[in-house]
């Protein structure tokens, strides 16, 4: 079967939206809002394939501003250093986590961020945050991939928990679709290699050939 490219993949993802969108449809020609959630570095292929692709189906995508929780500390738009683990790495602390997954996007200011918005794009990017898993994990202990975005982690967990609870259409690639199992409580696989090791299995990356 031959692989869909990212642009047919936009096209079914516009048609949904069309389809779900919770505007009232009289006017057949409002132009659908569509949104990356949010990242500071919107120059990142991740990101720029995926505005490429959705003007190539006719929709111009834009980058939605930082949802931020008020419970959680900040320092600009970085997590304050007191809310993140302890080893330095990066990722938000247990307790952060836990306030995360508790509370949500409650006191955040989600809604008016995604006020009129039809859709909402996940992309690809760093690791998410162990400690937001439904099971709390420990970071996994590769110092050469360590890559954590908290922040964007607080950000991308509020946004999707409120795009669910309120019937506006995802679509998540790569972090994306692992940032949907996190919010929805699924069993996740922090690091493919570190688990074909403990089953024996040989690992070569196969995942990020193109």
């Amino acid at each position: 079967m031959k692989q869909l490219k990212i642009w047919h993949i936009a096209v079914i993802f516009v048609i949904l939206c069309g389809a779900c969108s919770k505007t009232s449809r009289d006017d057949n020609h409002k132009e659908l809002k569509i949104a990356i959630a949010w990242r500071e570095d919107t120059d990142n292929e991740f990101c720029t394939n995926v505005v490429e692709a959705f003007r190539q189906a006719g929709v111009n995508v834009t980058v939605l501003p930082q949802v931020k929780a008020s419970y959680i500390d900040y320092e600009g738009s970085s997590v304050s250093a007191n809310q993140l683990d302890a080893n330095g790495i990066g990722y938000l602390s247990n307790d952060a986590g836990l306030l995360v997954r508790a509370k949500a996007y409650d006191g955040s200011n989600v809604a008016e961020v995604l006020r009129d918005v039809d859709g909402v794009i996940f992309s690809g990017g760093e690791d998410i945050s162990p400690s937001l898993y439904a099971v709390q994990e420990d970071w996994h202990h590769i110092k050469s991939e360590i890559d954590y975005n908290a922040a964007r982690d607080v950000s991308d967990y509020l946004t999707m928990a409120y795009c669910l609870d309120h019937d506006i259409p995802i679509l998540g690639f790569c972090r994306g679709s692992q940032m949907l199992g996190v919010v929805s409580g699924a069993t996740m696989i922090q690091d493919l290699p570190v688990w074909f090791a403990s089953q024996n299995l040989d690992y070569n990356y196969e995942h990020r050939r193109e």
